[in-house]
């Protein structure tokens, strides 16, 4: 877990295991790992630029044997949280609006996959040979509530798959879209600084069968299944009670994936715990 400049890694029990601090850094964006233990890290920085401060992204790369790089990654956006890490640890792939940025983990050299037909960023993951970048992007529609930016809806929503060792070979999928309930924690009025606004995560995730034969996406509380041999969309969905984030897929009975997802909205004041709805749903989806 990370906030601002610092890290901490937790065990089982949620014992703090160790603690390292980036004074240099403002914050640490996102964070993404591989089973090895190679830590990725996408960080910001403030530097001057005339009379004013840019934000300028670090791609931190400390491996399990100890070496540690860090990489400016040169004209791409400010403010990028959405990354992924290859299995072999070879390239990240980082998504932003209409497209991605794969980082090679070795050089620092970016390259800019532009998807003309999508939106902003959503999610991206790695099969898990490697061999193919999945991302999803996504048009939000925000309400306003307690000044903060909570999506009401998402439109424009696409799922794209993009070769890892051919850049140029793409395809996007086009999603429906939805209208209400696109948040994970809709309503809320969590405690923060004066002055700080909430800005809601999106319930838009992706997630990978263990055969890489099936491409799962939450969106609102919608569940789709994406066939990724010929990246089509199956007739198969299923619906929520809450708006939901994937997070795992695993091997079920009968010919059956287990999907799980988790599911949170805010149904009173926020004096007692009893004001969050939180669910963890686990539920069947066909393989074929």
């Amino acid at each position: 877990m990370f906030g601002d400049q610092t890290l901490l890694e937790l065990d089982a029990m949620m014992n703090v295991k160790s603690k390292r601090d980036y004074p240099d850094y403002k914050y640490i964006c996102t964070l993404a790992a591989t089973a090895s233990g190679d830590l990725f890290l996408l960080a910001e920085k403030q530097v001057p630029w005339g009379r004013d401060l840019a934000q300028i992204q670090f791609l931190l790369v400390e491996r399990a044997s100890g070496q540690r790089s860090v990489f400016k990654l040169e004209n791409v956006p400010w403010n990028l949280q959405v990354m992924a890490v290859s299995p072999d640890g070879k390239k990240v792939v980082i998504c932003k609006n209409r497209g991605l940025l794969v980082v090679d983990t070795s050089s620092g050299k970016v390259e800019n996959v532009d998807l003309p037909s999508v939106e902003s960023e959503g999610d991206v993951t790695f099969s898990r040979d490697g061999a193919w970048i999945y991302c999803a992007h996504v048009r939000p529609a925000y309400s306003s509530y307690d000044d903060s930016r909570r999506p009401s809806g998402g439109n424009q929503l696409t799922a794209s798959r993009v070769r890892t060792g051919n850049l140029a070979e793409t395809r996007t999928l086009s999603l429906p879209g939805h209208s209400g309930s696109f948040g994970v924690t809709r309503y809320t009025v969590p405690s923060r600084r004066v002055g700080e606004k909430v800005n809601e995560p999106a319930a838009f995730r992706l997630a990978l069968s263990p055969d890489d034969r099936c491409l799962f996406v939450s969106a609102g509380r919608t569940i789709y299944k994406i066939d990724t041999a010929s990246f089509t969309l199956s007739p198969w969905t299923k619906i929520l009670e809450l708006s939901s984030r994937l997070f795992q897929v695993k091997e079920g009975k009968r010919n059956t994936w287990t999907v799980f997802a988790l599911g949170s909205d805010y149904v009173g004041d926020g004096s007692v715990v009893d004001s969050f709805k939180t669910h963890l749903y686990s539920f069947a989806a066909p393989r074929s």
